[in-house]
């Protein structure tokens, strides 16, 4: 019996010719967002649930970008278009659909966007402040709390009015050209907080057998695909996956060693990012493994085996080839970007007057932007320290990234 990605990669190229992997990593994020908050990885405190911020880039019109993106939509919208969540005209707004009472499930959306680019410029207008940092924290699942304002302020009531998300689960799909991304997006933007927790899916290869006219959907296939849908919604509700003492050692083996290569560097939030997307990847893979056999109903079968974890390792291998050809090293934020973390590496800690002695070319105006853009990728820890003259900030690196974390899975 076929499984969802499998299938859904047949029914795909029947239709387009988009490329292979932009199909595989969107069954990732059909699954996802069909689950939403029924399936997790205990996580420490916290619980880890497998939605997505997936990154579909390659040149502009010639990869069917929104194409495929459309596919994959349109098989949501068949089971639940309720998650779907369209334009919306300011931040409040979006808060307040998230927040929706009727929304089954509430607190739950999925977001698609054509053009990352014109989202990027429509989220610096004066509508959608603080709207970026709204989905860093939805993505983790932060609570998130907005206030509007009094209720009635002319019969003088003095109750707060305000938007409360207490547990959101957002899925974000966007695509983007490799022109846009390397000439127009600014370095802090991406290796700050907001995109590192996206997973990128890039082709650049040139099509060598473009199909002449797009194909019609096989109607056997999508009604496959939907039954595998409902059964992947109707089995879960709340599931618990573990990963077998198997997995861990797999898990485990892999983070050090990946981790020990990527550590100190301007990558270096998406690459922290990487290994709990891998997770999500895995507990993805485990649902649709399971469906594929029938087996997904045993609450006894809901386990992450080695199989699901090295097809998870294997897809952010993809992804970490996708970063070697967006070329962003010569911007000038990026250079020093490298050349802050790699003194506050060498010393263990310093003060901002230290790094403005010790870096060249830096100043106090380019340094409170380099110094934020790192703080935000979590690749420093910034805290008040008095010495004798004045209040200075001192400056940690972080060292073994997150490496403690497998004990706690």
């Amino acid at each position: 019996m076929d499984n969802f990605t499998d299938l859904y990669v047949s029914y795909c190229k029947d239709q387009t010719d988009a490329p292979v992997i932009y199909h595989k990593f969107i069954s990732y994020f059909i699954v996802s967002s069909i689950v939403n908050r029924n399936a997790y990885v205990p996580f420490g405190f916290r619980r880890l649930y497998p939605n997505l911020f997936m990154l579909i880039i390659g040149p502009s019109t010639l990869k069917r970008k929104s194409w495929a993106q459309d596919i994959g939509l349109d098989l949501i919208r068949s089971i639940n278009s309720n998650l779907m969540i369209y334009e919306t005209s300011s931040r409040q707004s979006f808060l307040a659909e998230m927040a929706d009472e009727e929304r089954t499930p509430r607190e739950c959306g999925v977001v698609a966007l054509d053009e990352l680019k014109g989202f990027i410029e429509k989220s610096k207008g004066k509508h959608f402040q603080g709207f970026i940092q709204d989905l860093a924290s939805m993505y983790t699942g932060q609570r998130i709390k907005y206030r509007r304002g009094v209720k009635n302020k002319k019969e003088g009531d003095n109750e707060v009015d305000h938007i409360e998300l207490n547990n959101p689960f957002l899925n974000l799909s966007a695509c983007c050209s490799f022109d846009w991304l390397t000439e127009s997006i600014q370095a802090s933007d991406i290796f700050g907080g907001f995109f590192a927790r996206f997973l990128w899916v890039i082709s650049n290869e040139p099509n060598l057998n473009p199909m002449l006219w797009p194909g019609s959907s096989d109607p056997e296939k999508r009604r496959s695909l939907i039954n595998k849908l409902q059964s992947i919604q109707s089995a879960l509700v709340g599931a618990e996956f573990k990963p077998s003492e198997a997995a861990l050692a797999v898990w485990g083996d892999w983070y050090r060693s990946f981790r020990l290569k990527t550590q100190n560097s301007r990558w270096d939030a998406n690459y922290e990012r990487l290994t709990a997307i891998a997770m999500k990847l895995a507990l993805l893979n485990a649902i649709i493994r399971l469906e594929a056999s029938d087996t997904l109903i045993n609450p006894e079968s809901h386990t992450i085996e080695p199989i699901d974890l090295h097809k998870s390792i294997a897809i952010v291998t993809d992804t970490l080839q996708g970063y070697r050809e967006i070329t962003l090293g010569d911007t000038k934020t990026a250079v020093m970007m490298d050349k802050v973390l790699k003194y506050i590496v060498k010393n263990g800690k310093c003060t901002r007057s230290a790094l403005l002695r010790g870096v060249r070319g830096i100043n106090a105006d380019f340094l409170d932007t380099v110094q934020r853009t790192l703080e935000q990728a979590d690749q420093i820890t910034i805290t008040p320290a008095i010495t004798d003259r004045e209040i200075e900030i001192m400056v940690y690196a972080p060292t073994e990234l997150g490496i403690e974390r497998i004990e706690k899975l």
